[in-house]
Order: structure tokens, then sequence, then C-alpha cells
């Protein structure tokens, strides 16, 4: 029988599993470098290492401005 307490980290892979080809076509880059199955997307680090988004823009914009609402929407389903 499947322990409950960890089924977030079944649904955080499937969820890798799902959109890591979209996500390497929006941004060039792999969704693994920014990915823990314990804690899913680290938009923090994604935020911090890839867009570094200017002060007084949030992420979302900088993300739309440069990759598209697509993109915007993609980061929304990981986090």
């Amino acid at each position: 029988m499947k322990n409950p307490e960890f089924n977030f980290m079944l649904e955080n892979k499937n969820k890798y599993i799902k959109y890591y080809p979209k996500f390497s076509s929006i941004f060039g880059v792999s969704l693994k470098r920014y990915w823990d199955n314990m804690f899913g997307f680290d938009v923090v680090k994604f935020d911090d290492e890839f867009i570094k988004a200017p002060d007084g823009i949030s992420t979302a914009q900088a993300i739309e401005e440069k990759y598209g609402k697509d993109a915007v929407e993609l980061i929304r389903i990981l986090i």
C-alpha cells in the first residue's frame, strides 16, 4: 500500500514528466535544474539564475515580456 503522505512527490514527478518538454522548448534550458521531486519547481532559483527580473518588475512580467503569455501560464502550472 502506498503511503498517502508522499502522494505530493508522485504528483510532482508526474508534473515534471508532463511539462519538461514544453519548458525546454519555451526557455531553452532543462527543467531539471529548477526541479525537486520533494518541493517541485523552484521559481526563486529560476528567477535568480535565469529570468533575472529587474527591480520593480515581477517575475511574471519579465517572463511575459520575453517569452509570452504561454510561458507565464506554464510557470503558474509548475508552481
